[in-house]
């Protein structure tokens, strides 16, 4: 077993002195250029895994536009759609309540699929998966309005679409709170 590992030595030491700038130059690219590709790659790879930050910053901007920028509004309506929403922009969304001197409406939609449309199984589907959802933003959020005062009006509504397709129609659940500025 020695043999061949000494005759693989004894013809790559005359190679690598016969090429010096060869293996200097693979030198150098292993010490400096392999770090830098794994770093890029590695960005790469954290840009791809978080793909909300570009929206997510654009949309802090706005929510803080809105917040601090218009001074003279009377109401504020805000409708967010809750499928394929992440976390941190429904908690940027949900910044929009720390606005003053104003009625907000607040209205959560969602999409599913169910033949015929039957309120009481739209309600159970936000209940069972965008209710959580919602509270967990506002309490990571650290709002009040959301989590502590009631609205003055409260509903919701069911919207069956003309689209359908194996699954049935697609039905739009709404649900829709209302604090007037005096309450808040």
């Amino acid at each position: 077993m020695s043999g061949p590992l000494v005759q693989v030595d004894e013809d790559v030491v005359p190679l690598i002195r016969q090429h010096l700038g060869v293996s200097v130059l693979v030198g150098v690219f292993l010490v400096i250029f392999a770090p830098i590709y794994a770093l890029v790659k590695v960005a790469g790879w954290a840009h791809r895994a978080t793909p909300f930050q570009g929206r997510h910053a654009y949309l802090q901007a706005l929510v803080g536009t809105l917040k601090y920028e218009f001074k003279s509004r009377k109401s504020l309506n805000v409708i967010v759609y809750l499928d394929d929403l992440y976390l941190q922009d429904l908690k940027a969304i949900i910044g929009l309540f720390e606005a003053t001197s104003c009625s907000i409406m607040f209205e959560e939609r969602w999409l599913q699929w169910h033949y015929p449309a039957v309120r009481s199984r739209v309600v159970g589907k936000y209940e069972a998966d965008y209710k959580i959802f919602v509270e967990h933003a506002a309490e990571e959020a650290g709002n009040n309005v959301l989590l502590a005062i009631s609205p003055s009006l409260e509903e919701f509504e069911v919207d069956e679409t003309d689209d359908g397709d194996t699954r049935g129609n697609k039905i739009i659940g709404k649900r829709r709170r209302v604090w007037l500025g005096e309450d808040l």
